[in-house]
Order: structure tokens, then sequence, then C-alpha cells
């Protein structure tokens, strides 16, 4: 699949010489998404980009940046200590739904669900997530059309080996990027719903880089969690690749509730704080909450538990779901779950207790429980 890298290099230009004549007044997310860009390049390239440089050393700019991260840190720290007894309690209600020796890496040789993988061309491969999208409205479906008539993704790309794709977009050039190392596969596939959904949210979510101020970040996987849950569903639904999809699906289930796992048995009375340097900190008393790890999974089991209920609470009405969604994301500055939650039309009380998931989680774990013990 062809990559417009004209098109990429001319808005890191333009996003720089943006920075560089209004110094003073430009903002400090449009430095975060330049160096999102250049660690885009980077990927690309092979070559590590000093930014610094680029801006005659200037070495105020880590000094931004560092202040920039720490805020957007320490809001999520306010949130999960506003809101930690009812993540507990999510998390109780969510890990019991997970067998703990689910199968969800199955390649014994003998019956490997992946490795018999169908793996599409190109034009299937657009085919499925175009008929895919399409089922959101001619919005949605146009977005996600764009990204591939404008040639704005890399497959097969070359990134850290703790991803398998990242999306950056830029307030100020209107654009969005994906670069993904995975190919035409189930995997890549829903991969790639997922990373779709992260354009679809800076596309039509309206938030602009002065709303980032007060965005609450640990909530930003949710859309492209809800998309990539119901691309897997839709998948399973379809006969397309449904034992891969259910693989997949139960990989997912089975992280969270792992993630899960850690925090039970936490006192909720235990405070995150985060220290001058930038780094999460709790009780001594408590290791298993200290450090970036837990922020990225809540930002995941957050998202997919939004993702699930989402799934099941709106069904085919996808006009409803977009609309839900919609509304969930001019909300994410607030820090209470219980109203972000009940913004998207669901029952607060229900969501924590897994009510509505309950049932669809242990199906679905039990499914491949069977189909991998034939």
């Amino acid at each position: 699949m062809e990559f417009d890298a004209d098109r990429f290099v001319n808005d890191i230009r333009k996003l720089m010489l943006h920075l560089i004549r209004n110094e003073k007044s430009s903002s400090m997310e449009d430095l975060s998404d330049l160096y999102t860009y250049v660690g885009f390049l980077e990927h690309l390239t092979g070559s590590e980009i000093d930014v610094n440089r680029l801006f005659l050393n200037n070495k105020k700019l880590d000094e931004w940046l560092a202040k920039y991260y720490y805020a957007d840190a320490n809001r999520n720290i306010n949130f999960v200590n506003t809101n930690f007894s009812d993540l507990l309690t999510l998390a109780k209600s969510f890990s019991p739904l997970i067998d703990p020796e689910t199968p969800i890496h199955v390649s014994n040789g003998k019956y490997s669900i992946l490795d018999r993988s169908k793996c599409f061309n190109e034009k299937e491969y657009k085919e499925i997530l175009y008929s895919f999208f399409a089922l959101y409205g001619d919005n949605i479906f146009k977005i996600v059309k764009k990204m591939f008539d404008e040639k704005r993704i890399v497959l097969f790309g070359t990134i850290n080996k703790d991803s398998d794709a990242y999306t950056v977009f830029s307030d100020y050039t209107k654009g969005a990027y994906i670069n993904c190392k995975l190919g035409f596969d189930a995997d890549g596939l829903s991969i790639m719903a997922h990373e779709l959904g992260h354009v679809i949210h800076f596309y039509t979510s309206g938030i602009n880089n002065s709303d980032k101020k007060a965005y609450t970040s640990i909530l930003g996987e949710a859309i492209s969690c809800s998309f990539e849950i119901a691309f897997m569903d839709y998948l399973m639904k379809n006969h397309i690749e449904s034992d891969s999809a259910l693989l997949l699906l139960n990989n997912k289930l089975s992280s969270d509730a792992n993630s899960y796992r850690k925090y039970i048995g936490v006192s909720p009375d235990e405070e995150l704080v985060l220290n001058i340097d930038g780094e999460i900190t709790a009780s001594p008393n408590h290791p298993r909450l200290i450090g970036k790890p837990m922020m990225a999974d809540l930002k995941y089991t957050l998202g997919y538990n939004i993702a699930l209920n989402m799934l099941l609470t709106c069904g085919d009405n996808k006009k409803e779901y977009v609309s839900r969604l919609r509304d969930f994301m001019y909300l994410m500055s607030k820090q209470g779950l219980k109203e972000n939650i009940e913004t998207l039309g669901l029952n607060y009380d229900d969501f924590l207790s897994c009510g509505t998931i309950g049932p669809y989680v242990k199906e679905k774990n039990q499914a491949l429980i069977r189909k991998v013990s034939k």
C-alpha cells in the first residue's frame, strides 16, 4: 500500500514553521504534535532525529514538554483518585468473567487459529473495512476512505516492539497518519479498525488544542476500542475469519481481566501522586500501583469495557451508536467516571457490575475454550 511521504514531510514543515514563527503564541499541544510527527518520521527512516536541533538547540523545548506531559499525567492521576473505589468495583466484577487459563495465544502446531487466518489482498482488505465503517453513516465512511485515498497509512511499518500500530494527528495541519506493522489478516484488520477509530475521534470530536488543556486522556482509548470491538463482532456475525476474530476478542478480554486482577485487593484509600520528576508513585505497600503501566492498563480496560457496553446496548442502531460516542467525546474533560458513562446512555451501576456485558463475555470466552479443546 502506497504512502504519500511528500504530504507527510510537508505537514511536518508546516508545523515547524508555524512554531518557529509564532514561538510565543503557539500552544504546547502544537509542540507535542510535532514531537509525535517526528517520532513517526524516525520510524519511517530508521534515523533518530533531535527536535531540539531543529530549533537551533533551544533546550527550553524539553522543559516545556515536560510541563505539558506532567499536566496530562496529573489530570489522569486526579481521575483515578477521584474514581478509585468505583474502578475497584469494576475490576472485581469483570475479572471473574474470564477463565484465567484462556488459551489466547494458540500456536501449538496442532491447532493454531491465527496461523490458519486468511491473508486478504489489498482490495479485499479495504472492502472489508469500508463495508464495516459504512454502517455508521456517510460522514464516518468518508473519513475512513479519505485516509486510504490520500495515502495516509503505512502498513508493515517499523514500530517499537511494544506497539502494533499508532496514529498521529495535528490540530494545526488538520492531518492524521497511521503507522501499522501488521498486514492484511484478521489481526491487522482489527488493529486498523482501532486506529481508524482514533482518526474518527480526531475529525469528529470538535476538540481542538485549547480544549486539550482539560482533556482526560485516560479515556482517550474508548472511541477507538469501541470501533475495534464492534469490528470483531462484525467479523464473527458475517463469518469473515470468525475463528480469528473470536481469538482476538478473547485476547482483549483476557488482557482486561489480567489488568484488573492486579488491582483487586488494593485499598481505595491509597492515593496516587505525581512527583516533581513526573513519575507516578503510590504507597510502598502497594507497589503494583506504581508507575505508568497502571495508566496504560486503565486506558485500555476502561476503553474495552465501554466498547462492550456500547456494542450490546446499541445493537444494530448505528446512528444511535455514533450519536452517543460523539456526546462522550465532548465530555472527556470531566473528572467523574459516572458522568462520562451516563453520557453514553449507560446505567452506571450496571456498568460497574458488568450486568449487560457479563453473559456476552462469558459466552465468547467459553466458545473459544470449546473450540480449542476439540
